[in-house]
């Protein structure tokens, strides 16, 4: 398995800023938090006219259950601050609002909502069908220190016949973790029957990768 590893990309910031060029108008995240992240993309991509933030808010995708009673999103405006006027904050799990948003209608994705390998497969199957063709879907932790968080098996599985491309955001024995992107280009080729098994079993080719370093300056 290859994925291009793009060496002048160090954050994810700068993979929205090789991305800002393409006209994104309307965009998703999924897991939010305390929107940091959505702050960024934002910022690094201006053309954004909307921005919807697919999130409970709750606390119950990182155990942070502590922060109720809207606390979470309550920072999260904060966060978002004086960009209000450019976001949508939709307070559902990712399986439950997918069917709110129309085919082909987002011109960028980005996913880091839940990391067990169910709720990876769920995001990309559920997701891959709202991204217009040619367009940006992408992810975070490609590879991570945390085996938990750790979804590279799941996204060289599923995208296995596609060109893959992450930051040099860090190497795999450090903490910090790269984004992951692909192109939209056609259906996915993926047997969501494997959705119905407890345990999923990826088959071990998919756990490792070999590395070709490119740069990139727009994409």
């Amino acid at each position: 398995m290859i994925v291009k590893r793009v060496t002048n990309l160090k954050y994810r910031t700068d993979f929205y800023d090789i991305i800002s060029h393409r006209d994104v108008r309307i965009a998703l995240e999924i897991g939010v938090e305390f929107g940091y992240n959505a702050r960024d993309i934002l910022a690094h991509i201006p053309s954004i006219e909307m921005l919807h933030l697919v999130d409970p808010f709750d606390g119950s995708l990182t155990k942070k259950q502590w922060w109720k009673d809207g606390r979470i999103l309550n920072k999260c405006k904060e966060t978002i601050g004086e960009c209000a006027d450019r976001v949508s904050y939709v307070q559902k799990k990712s399986w439950e609002a997918y069917p709110d948003f129309e085919d082909s209608s987002l011109d960028f994705i980005h996913i880091d909502g839940a990391h067990h390998h169910h709720g990876v497969i769920q995001d990309i199957l559920d997701w891959w069908p709202k991204v217009k063709e040619g367009c940006v879907f992408s992810g975070h932790d490609y590879y991570s220190k945390s085996k938990k968080r750790n979804v590279l098996p799941v996204v060289n599985w599923i995208f296995k016949d596609r060109e893959i491309f992450c930051t040099n955001e860090s190497r795999r024995e450090l903490v910090n973790s790269p984004t992951w992107w692909v192109i939209k280009e056609g259906d996915l080729d993926f047997d969501d029957s494997v959705l119905k098994n407890s345990r999923i079993l990826i088959p071990e080719e998919f756990y490792y990768v070999e590395e070709e370093y490119v740069e990139i300056d727009k994409f």
